[in-house]
């Protein structure tokens, strides 16, 4: 079963040795790169981010930040999904997304899409959005394709 966890003071060293396959390195931000922008929060002074760790059991598998503006409809975003490069391959990313999406429809009823991007050839990410029934947009922002999950309420 997999879990999301605020990152505290308790955790937040587990997390930041989570890390991609070196191949993986330019298709997702490092946990450090993500924390960072979290507490940073750059962009709209309105913007508002939560970086969360995955977990299967007691032990963090991955990271991800949800990237929000509260008094929005469709400004909803999944940022920086990364599954360690000794878990993959065991649906702990599948999961994730699954647990974020559940996430942001407890806690923003008001959501009516949800957004990510992808970087252009990760296949595998685009596989698993597009089971997830995200669609891609083909608009590009800072070089990475958009992606959106229209939510029915």
């Amino acid at each position: 079963m997999v879990t999301l966890r605020e990152i505290t003071e308790e955790n937040w060293l587990e997390v930041i040795v989570l890390g991609v396959l070196p191949e993986q390195e330019k298709l997702t931000p490092s946990v450090v790169w993500s924390l960072a922008e979290a507490y940073v929060q750059p962009g709209a002074p309105q913007r508002r981010y939560l970086p969360l760790a995955v977990y299967a059991e007691n032990e963090a598998v991955g990271f991800l930040s949800i990237c929000y503006d509260p008094d929005s409809t469709d400004c909803y975003w999944i940022n920086g999904l990364l599954i360690d490069k000794t878990r993959q391959g065991r649906g702990y990313g599948r999961a994730a997304m699954h647990a974020a999406i559940a996430r942001i429809k407890a806690d923003f009823p008001q959501c009516r899409e949800i957004g990510l991007t992808v970087f252009p050839g990760n296949v595998k990410a685009e596989k698993l959005y597009t089971k997830l029934g995200f669609i891609n947009t083909d608009i590009f922002f800072e070089g990475e394709i958009e992606w959106k999950l229209p939510l029915r309420r």
